[in-house]
């Protein structure tokens, strides 16, 4: 017996080769929360995770022409989600800010090279 989710992924696979907005409709209310978890898993909080769904189904709409049946629709849809996801890292969050206390535990023990280097007797001093 099928589950509500697989009947769905069914009806918009069997469509044909044109998507119906109602299919997409249906998609997207089958599928949201389930990608919003996903993608409030991966950002950590909800704003952005809200975000990055919105910005997925937007992109699900422009891919829809390029769905080649090879994968599940749910499987497809977690890619893209995905792939938002890191294209969002890529542009707004490049690093992490790290408070003084964490550089502080993350000093070496010993000397940078470069200040073993000056120590050392050079013959161009």
């Amino acid at each position: 017996m099928k589950t509500r989710i697989q009947q769905e992924q069914t009806e918009i696979t069997e469509t044909g080769k044109e998507i119906s907005v109602t299919s997409v409709t249906s998609c997207s209310k089958l599928f949201y929360e389930r990608i919003y978890a996903f993608l409030r898993r991966l950002a950590g909080n909800e704003a952005d995770a809200a975000d990055l769904t919105q910005r997925t189904f937007g992109r699900l709409w422009q891919a829809l022409p390029t769905f080649a049946r090879r994968s599940s629709v749910s499987s497809w849809i977690h890619g893209i989600a995905y792939h938002v996801y890191v294209d969002w890292r890529r542009a707004e969050h490049r690093s992490e800010a790290r408070p003084e206390a964490w550089w502080a535990a993350c000093r070496a023990p010993d000397a940078a090279p470069l200040d073993s280097l000056c120590r050392s007797s050079w013959p161009y001093r």
